[in-house]
């Protein structure tokens, strides 16, 4: 069913009688990149064509002949357009293709003396999609077909980047170095100037008592009005989800907005195992409160302009950490940690934080129970939409506040309106699958909370950054290589993302391919 319909669209798109259904581009590939044998299958409107199948050789900066194919000598679709004739051939990248690298590929046709090269496709999905919907088999593969037209881009999904913490330390960009004493051996340490200077409690019973959860509990989510009674309003939610595209726990998150005094208070339980991917049994955890792994707080104070929003992280046993675990290189001091993701700049000198964020609840890269129904995400939209209006109430970047309205139709403060994973920021629109296959379940998690230049709201923004983007990513000499989280760069590495990534900037920035971006 799958070749029916795109080797339809391939009859029917407009003069662009020839395309390459296999592989997508982005495919995830693996095995020994010299001998993984690549399908390529597509269709021509003549029989017997000659089709040329070429791989980039990316240190000579070249297509080099690696296969051929030539079209069925019968028609396989006969349609109002006329006739179209079907190929496949196997080949392989030879030493083309480095280990663990990405790989492009194309093919082309020489017909009447001028080359026409194939039209590819990033998403099967799209074209099903777009058919339901009721397009013609033409205007579909207008729309579907590949922002990169005629180049696949392939990844070898094998080996990782090296996880060492002199090599890649994750979450630690934002956490200053130089002489700054981390060292709580002796009582006297960088953390500790911290927490006394934002009057932080030593127990996470301490913080609850001096959080919005224990102020005058009078109203109870009554809706947000112009203009206040003298009695204390709030609103409030929590939900129970695993962020899969982060840390890897299954959380317990409950937020709570004062609209007397203007704060807002935080707190997750986070629980599983470290860098363990197991969302069933860290959602099982979240929900019956077992294997807490440590509570991170944060407060929001409207009146503050150095520490408007803080940190802190309590243990099981809710005692004040200095340092927190949350990948396999052990821990990293408070609150540095934090702002890798929150964002934000922290001065040792006056021991203060500027400009860090709530992060907003992205619905998408969650997961939620199978097991309690009252834990799927259906049954909690409504809890996150409370969320992410609290969210929106501490002062959050432009930009933040955009991408929270825009999942929400613009109506986020009305009651059950539901997440709209579909939103696409900006340009973004024209360029969904680099959206979908990167931004949204690699950076954007974090990159919300940065600053307006690299919070990547949108395409040509990312793409002003090709160069410097793609050496966090391919480089192991980076500074911060990006990823920045373990859980995230394991994932992010396996997956179509580099592909995707190096594809979306050699078209859109003209970024010349000239290393396959292997670990």
């Amino acid at each position: 069913m799958k070749q029916f319909i795109i080797s339809v669209i391939c009859a029917n798109f407009l003069i662009l009688s020839s395309c390459m259904w296999a592989p997508l581009n982005g495919a995830v590939l693996s095995g020994n990149s010299q001998t993984i044998p690549i399908n390529i299958s597509g269709a021509y409107s003549k029989p017997n064509m000659p089709i040329t199948i070429e791989g980039y050789n990316m240190a000579n900066a070249s297509w080099e002949v690696i296969g051929q194919a030539t079209t069925n000598s019968t028609a396989n679709l006969d349609n109002d357009k006329g006739q179209l004739y079907f190929f496949n051939q196997t080949v392989t990248a030879g030493n083309l293709w480095e280990q663990d690298g990405i790989m492009q590929v194309r093919a082309y046709s020489i017909d009447g003396g001028r080359k026409f090269y194939l039209v590819t496709f990033d998403d099967f999905g799209c074209l099903v999609d777009r058919l339901n919907a009721g397009d013609t088999y033409s205007d579909a593969g207008i729309a579907c077909a590949s922002y990169n037209t005629s180049i696949v881009t392939l990844n070898d999904s094998g080996n990782t980047p090296d996880y060492d913490i002199s090599v890649n330390p994750f979450l630690s960009v934002r956490t200053p170095s130089g002489n700054i004493d981390y060292d709580c051996s002796d009582n006297i340490c960088e953390q500790k100037e911290y927490y006394a200077a934002t009057n932080t409690p030593s127990t996470f019973t301490g913080w609850y008592l001096d959080s919005t959860f224990s102020e005058p509990f009078l109203i109870v989510n009554k809706p947000i009005v112009q203009s206040f009674s003298p009695l204390v309003q709030f609103l409030s939610a929590s939900a129970q989800y695993y962020n899969a595209f982060d840390l890897g726990f299954g959380r317990n998150m409950n937020c709570k907005k004062s609209f007397n005094t203007g704060r807002v208070s935080c707190y997750v339980k986070n629980h599983g195992q470290v860098v363990i991917d197991d969302h069933v049994t860290a959602i099982a955890d979240a929900i019956s409160g077992n294997n807490l792994v440590a509570t991170v707080v944060m407060n929001y104070e409207p009146t503050s302009n150095n520490n408007a929003v803080t940190f802190a992280a309590y243990n099981s046993a809710g005692t004040l950490l200095n340092d927190v675990q949350l990948d396999n290189q052990g821990v990293k001091p408070m609150p540095g940690l934090c702002l890798n993701c929150h964002g934000g700049n922290y001065n040792a000198a006056t021991n203060s934080i500027t400009g860090a964020n709530f992060l907003p609840f992205d619905l998408d890269n969650f997961l939620y129970s199978d097991v309690d129904v009252t834990k799927s995400q259906a049954a909690q939209e409504e809890s996150f939409r409370k969320l992410n209006q609290i969210i929106s109430l501490t002062n959050v970047p432009t930009d933040m506040a955009g991408i929270i309205n825009g999942w929400y139709d613009n109506n986020l403060q009305t009651a059950n309106q539901t997440f709209n994973g579909e939103y696409y920021p900006n340009d973004w629109v024209n360029y969904k699958v680099v959206y979908d296959e990167v931004v949204k379940p690699y950076c954007r998690t974090c990159h919300v909370a940065m600053e307006p230049y690299r919070d990547w709201d949108s395409a040509s923004e990312l793409a002003g950054y090709s160069s410097y983007a793609l050496d966090l990513v391919c480089n192991d000499n980076a500074i911060s290589r990006m990823p920045h989280a373990e859980l995230t760069m394991d994932k992010f590495w396996k997956s179509s993302g580099r592909a995707h990534l190096i594809a979306f900037m050699q078209k859109e920035a003209g970024y010349q391919v000239t290393e396959s971006c292997a670990p």
